[in-house]
């Protein structure tokens, strides 16, 4: 061996195995920022809580996958098992954009239109149920690349879709944050970096314009490092708020998560209107009818008819039902 095949040797190793030594940190991040975001969720209760414990589930077995199906020969030396490992590594791309966008949503202080909603399940079903197929049937035993043209026109269709729904996701909530701060942002960005890479990094394997071999940096090695900086960021998050003294805003903000999970378990089915809800909410907040009236300027009698509506379309019927909920959720 020459000295220049053993120092590329060398520096593949000492490439490999710091990838390891990442994965094995990333790991032991993520189980403890799911444990940290599981007693959080169960603590709070807030939908936003339980999309974020969603989202790091979802995120920890995509990295696993990652991992399988990249670093550990063991399981790729059958092309069956190869081909499955595809499937589930696809299939994991897609529940982590999905839950990723169900975190967004939660972040956004205007929610996206159902009908927005439902196209973004229809890009990730559709991405999912292509790939499955291409993994499955097109997928060309020998060197690893869809040979049809059906097939590449499908793995096109897929990646756009799933490309244009994430990055539309990511975009519209850089805009629409509840509360921006550098955090989130930069969580937002790496993101869109990274999907922007994949959906690169995917086109060029199914179409071949510079080949796969020449990228010197994989998009499954940067996410890894995307994944690291996220736990850490997050953990310290967690950190600092489980050990910090409560102070005025603090529990200003306690008392405006717990309105908001009354609001979310008596509107459950989403039935109220944009108006009932803020009416409901006032009432939460221990408002009488006039009170109410001239802080939405609108009649007395129009707030007695949400009031109404309000009481046909939840379990509450009374205010007297409305005041004993309350203390049964705070424990007064």
């Amino acid at each position: 061996m020459s000295s220049g095949q053993r120092n590329n040797s060398d520096m593949t190793d000492i490439f490999v195995n710091s990838m390891l030594f990442f994965y094995i940190l990333s790991f032991f991040s993520g189980v403890v920022h799911i444990t940290l975001n599981t007693i959080s969720a169960a603590r709070l209760k807030t939908k936003l809580q339980i999309r974020m414990a969603w989202l790091n589930g979802s995120f920890f077995i995509f990295i696993l996958m990652n991992f399988i199906l990249f670093f550990n020969r063991l399981f790729v030396l059958r092309q069956v098992v190869h081909n499955m490992l595809l499937v589930a590594f696809d299939l994991s791309y897609a529940i982590l954009v999905w839950f990723w966008g169900g975190y967004l949503i939660e972040l956004r202080s205007k929610k996206p239109k159902q009908i927005v909603k439902i196209l973004f399940l229809l890009a990730v079903m559709v991405y999912a149920i292509i790939w499955l197929v291409l993994d499955l049937v097109s997928l060309n035993n020998d060197n690893q690349q869809i040979d049809s043209n059906w097939g590449k026109a499908l793995a096109a269709v897929a990646e756009i879709l799933m490309f244009a729904a994430a990055m539309g996701f990511t975009w519209c909530s850089f805009m629409t944050f509840k509360n921006k701060h550098v955090l989130r942002f930069l969580i937002c960005f790496s993101m869109s970096v990274y999907f922007l890479w994949f959906f690169l990094y995917d086109m060029d394997c199914v179409f071949r314009f510079i080949g796969p071999k020449a990228w010197k940096i994989y998009p499954f090695d940067a996410v890894i490092l995307i994944y690291f900086v996220f736990n850490i960021l997050m953990i310290l998050c967690h950190y600092s708020a489980m050990w910090r003294e409560p102070g005025v805003n603090d529990r200003q903000q306690a008392a405006r998560d717990m309105e908001q999970l009354i609001l979310e378990e008596i509107n459950i089915h989403e039935t109220l209107t944009k108006r009932e809800k803020e009416v409901l909410q006032l009432m939460i907040n221990g408002k009488n009818n006039a009170q109410i009236a001239e802080i939405l300027v609108i009649s007395i009698y129009t707030v007695k008819r949400h009031i109404n509506n309000i009481f046909k379309k939840t379990t509450i019927k009374s205010r007297t039902d409305l005041t004993l909920f309350i203390a049964r959720k705070t424990g007064r």
